[in-house]
């Protein structure tokens, strides 16, 4: 049980420095949890294609202040 306590807390460590990198690169990301980066992240290739379908919006509205609608075009 001690271990397995020792690996969360390792694991919990290491995302929360991955985390923190990726909002020292893009600050706008310190307007969003742990969770919604995880949950963005987490879909990688898949995120635009969940915000086409109306999914994932929730959080541009958070990063970007007056932004409620956004738009994709095709590129041709």
């Amino acid at each position: 049980m001690v271990k397995a306590n020792q690996d969360s807390d390792t694991i919990k460590a290491g995302l929360t420095e991955f985390l923190e990198k990726k909002r020292g690169k893009f600050p706008r990301l310190f307007f969003l949890s742990n969770e919604e980066l995880i949950d963005i992240f987490g879909k990688g290739p898949d995120l635009i294609d969940s915000i086409i379908e109306d999914e994932s919006r929730s959080f541009i509205n958070n990063i970007f202040e007056g932004i409620d609608m956004v738009k994709f075009h095709p590129i041709t």
